[in-house]
């Protein structure tokens, strides 16, 4: 939900990978893998709908 919103605004991948490492940091593993499962997903919704338009950006 959040990591969709970023993209919305204009957050870049390297920005949002920022985010999901400083989970690594703060929260460990289990919290960057979980990170890197949202945001992988939400890169393959944003690749197979129309236009590139996010999933849920109405």
């Amino acid at each position: 939900m959040h990591a969709r919103a970023a993209l919305r605004a204009g957050a870049t991948l390297p920005e949002l990978m920022g985010a999901v490492e400083l989970a690594l940091i703060t929260s460990g593993v289990p919290a960057y893998s979980l990170g890197v499962e949202v945001l992988s997903k939400l890169l393959i919704e944003e690749r197979t709908a129309p236009d590139g338009e996010l999933p849920g950006a109405n």
